[in-house]
């Protein structure tokens, strides 16, 4: 705690003692209260100032995502804060190509643009059905042990969901990878996942200008 030494004049503490007789208060009372209210005041400056974005009122925790990216971007973080994973992405599905749109990676060494056989991932398998949407040892999970991206990419554990456009068909996926193994408890989570990934589609229908389809 830091205590500081306020020196008033003593016609001045005259006049406080006597304002604070006719309130019924004491005059250091009344310098605490008006200390709390200067700082009350240099607080909410402060705060204004702070969550101002480009002079809207709002803060950036709520405002509005401005688009499909920037969505993506803090999905992929706070999953990655709340449930661990090495590596989190959300992709697009060009042909036959899995293309990386947004990564949050810690060791893969895997970046936005980087593409891969659709047909060999974890994902390919989750979209049809042959493996659950969370694998705590993709290993014990033949369609997974079988996926030839395993080579590519050290996965122990694997958590993904479909990405859909409006009319139902796929636009990607999003999901976690990890070269350890996970507890089983993570699944409990798995709602969350599936709450972001239908967020992420929503978002799709309000930035398809200049994205491919």
């Amino acid at each position: 705690m830091k205590i500081t030494t306020l020196r008033i004049t003593e016609r001045l503490w005259d006049l406080l003692e006597a304002q604070a007789r006719a309130e019924g208060a004491s005059a250091s009372q009344l310098i605490r209260e008006g200390a709390m209210m200067r700082l009350g005041y240099a607080l909410g400056k402060q705060g204004r100032e702070e969550v101002s974005t480009n002079g809207s009122p709002l803060s950036k925790t709520a405002a509005p995502f401005a688009d499909f990216d920037s969505a993506s971007s803090e999905v992929l973080d706070f999953l990655h804060d709340r449930l661990g994973f090495a590596l989190w992405l959300v992709t697009r599905v060009e042909e036959d190509q899995w293309v990386i749109e947004q990564a949050r990676d810690e060791g893969y060494g895997v970046e936005v643009g980087d593409t891969y056989r659709f047909a060999d991932t974890y994902c390919a398998r989750m979209v049809e059905g042959l493996g659950a949407r969370f694998a705590p040892e993709a290993s014990a999970v033949p369609c997974y042990a079988a996926a030839d991206i395993g080579k590519q990419l050290p996965i122990a554990a694997y958590i993904g969901v479909p990405l859909f456009r409006a009319d139902g068909s796929l636009f990607g996926t999003l999901c976690g990878i990890d070269p350890a193994p996970q507890p089983p408890a993570v699944g409990d989570e798995l709602p969350l996942v599936e709450l972001s990934g239908r967020l992420l589609s929503s978002m799709l229908e309000k930035d398809t200008v200049g994205r491919r389809n």
